[in-house]
This record gives C-alpha cells, sequence and structure tokens, in this order.
C-alpha cells in the first residue's frame, strides 16, 4: 500500500515519515535513517517538520532536533506540556540554551500550576535560580498554605543564600502538610548545614516518625542523612 502512495504521490513526505517511525520503533536504525533522508529531500510541511524532529530527537540527533524545533517555534501551537517536555529533554543531554529557549515557550503558553513548577524545578537545575524564585512565588501567592510550593521555594531560597527564608518556607511546609517528608530532608539538610546538629536531628526523628506510602526513597535518604551527623 504504502508502495503504491510513493508512486501515487511522489512529493509527499508523509508515507516516508510513517515508515521511518515504524523502523525506528523496531530498531531497524539504518533504514530509519535513509526513509527520513528521503523525507527530507521533499517539501516538508510544518507538522512533517515537527514529525521529523521527534524521529531525530530519539535517533539520538539532539542538536539538530532541538534546532528544528526552535525554527518552528512561531508555527507550532501554544502547548506548554511539549515545549515543557522538550525543555526536559534538552536539559538531560546538556543543551542548556535549547532547554531555556523551549522553557521560555513553555511559559508563554499559560502553562497550568503543575507545569509551571515543573518549569522551576527544571529552571532551578539549570541554575536560573531568580527565575525559578520568580515562578514559585507565583504559586505560592496563588495558593497559600499548599506545602509542596513552599518546599520547593524553601530549597530555592536555600540556594540563593536565602538561610532565614528557606528555613521559613521550609517550616510553613512542614506544618502545612506533615507527610510531605522532603521538607524535612531539606530543612534538616538546612540545618545540618549551619551547624544546628541538634535542631537537624529533631527534624529528621520527626521525619522518621511517619510512613506516608510513596515516600520510601525520601524517608531512607532521611535516615541516611541522620547517621552521617556526628
Amino acid at each position: 500500500l504504502l508502495e503504491g502512495m510513493f508512486r501515487e504521490r511522489p512529493d509527499d513526505p508523509g508515507p516516508r515519515l510513517f515508515l521511518a517511525g515504524l523502523a525506528m520503533d523496531a530498531g531497524r536504525h539504518p533504514e530509519a535513517r535513509e526513509l527520513l533522508r528521503a523525507a527530507r529531500s521533499l517539501p516538508l510541511r510544518p507538522e512533517d517538520l515537527r514529525f521529523t524532529a521527534e524521529l531525530l530527537r530519539k535517533m539520538g540527533d539532539y542538536s539538530e532536533a532541538f534546532g528544528l524545533l526552535k525554527s518552528l517555534a512561531s508555527s507550532l501551537p501554544p502547548d506548554p506540556g511539549a515545549w515543557l517536555s522538550w525543555a526536559g529533554q534538552a536539559a538531560e543531554v546538556g543543551l542548556r540554551e535549547d532547554a531555556l529557549f523551549f522553557l521560555d515557550r513553555t511559559l508563554s503558553g499559560r502553562p497550568n500550576a503543575n507545569q509551571r513548577l515543573a518549569a522551576a524545578l527544571l529552571l532551578q537545575r539549570l541554575g536560573e535560580l531568580s527565575r525559578s524564585s520568580s515562578l514559585l512565588d507565583g504559586l505560592v501567592v496563588e495558593h497559600p498554605g499548599q506545602a509542596l510550593y513552599l518546599s520547593n521555594r524553601g530549597v530555592v531560597r536555600a540556594l540563593m543564600g536565602r538561610a532565614s527564608d528557606a528555613e521559613s518556607d521550609l517550616r510553613q511546609a512542614i506544618a502545612a502538610d506533615p507527610n510531605l517528608l522532603q521538607s524535612y530532608l531539606s530543612l534538616g539538610t538546612l540545618l545540618a548545614g549551619s551547624r544546628r546538629k541538634d535542631e537537624a536531628l529533631r527534624i529528621y526523628d520527626q521525619a522518621l516518625a511517619r510512613k506516608p506510602k510513596g515516600q520510601e526513597a525520601v524517608r531512607r535518604t532521611i535516615g541516611r542523612a541522620r547517621a552521617e551527623i556526628p
């Protein structure tokens, strides 16, 4: 059927891109690259270019894939979820400038609260602490008393050297949700780093007295952190 489509629509890259995707998923990488090369020799529509970028990413050609997506930015729909996903992928392979570009697109597309939190965490990873803090400030104002936002802002403030503000956020986070163990871990780390070891031990013990489901890994990390305090 597809061979017939090649003959009937010789200038349509769609069938070749479709086959390239199937070949890639089946692990036939040389075949996928040849089909993709043939498709890219034809006029590509915006949706074809986006699919091409996804194939290039799967093939490990990250720089070319993200460069292609950046060139399409003005023609692609404002989809914060897609841009955020690409930002994370770019950061994962060390393409910082691409990640920041995609984050800018994410934040220009009316992201929801969860997407803004994810963007803030990614900005933190990329060392953009002021931008991360600004996003978290907005979330805290919009959702006062939300432990997750306070906890993450506390971490960013600690990284910015704002120890007192960080401690305040983390204590508020613990009060708002005593079962969010990451708040105890962050506060204990902050206190231990400030040579307030007795306070850190008390915070770790409070955390270890709780056993919320789904947080076993964090609880183990707290246990190790406590054991390391002399």
